[in-house]
């Protein structure tokens, strides 16, 4: 028999990252550049933005559906209904705008140490926080989880 996590987990997760490269979100990866210039320009970098592009202290990058934060979202969002956790959509909206903050500080520690820096090291920054996404999706559905009466009392760290 065939573990229902992973048939509802690939659903779960499959449409909404197709979606995510589907559905125009140019609206939104600009709004995200506008707030990561506006951002590194208070922080005393200096920054353009252009549509998705964002210069920091003249390095320029690309704002990308897969670094607007959406797709930690749809991560937590498959792990939290492809498992049994009671009352998913609370945990969502409460953990979701954290991961969007958390992405917030990730885009622009990668732009800062990138313009700061050189290629070399925001390329090590980006993979490294790429781990840290991750363990920060999989610690926030740990807790929901973990907490979640369906699965009986257990205590989280």
């Amino acid at each position: 028999m065939v573990n229902p996590f992973f048939p509802r987990f690939a659903a779960f997760f499959g449409a909404p990252y197709l979606l995510l490269h589907v559905l125009p979100l140019s609206l939104l990866l600009e709004g995200i550049a506008r707030v990561q210039s506006f951002a590194l320009n208070a922080a005393g970098f200096s920054s353009l933005q252009n549509g998705v592009f964002v210069s920091s202290n003249a390095a320029w990058f690309q704002i990308v559906p897969s670094c607007s934060g959406l797709v930690m979202v749809i991560l937590l969002f498959a792990l939290l209904y492809a498992t049994p956790v009671k009352k998913p959509m609370r945990f969502f909206a409460v953990f979701a705008p954290a991961l969007f903050s958390f992405n917030f500080l990730r885009l622009f520690s990668v732009m800062a140490v990138g313009g700061t820096y050189g290629l070399e090291a925001m390329n090590a920054v980006h993979a490294g926080l790429w781990f840290v996404d991750a363990a920060l999706v999989l610690w926030l559905w740990f807790v929901a989880f973990s907490v979640s009466p369906k699965n009986g009392p257990q205590k989280v760290l």
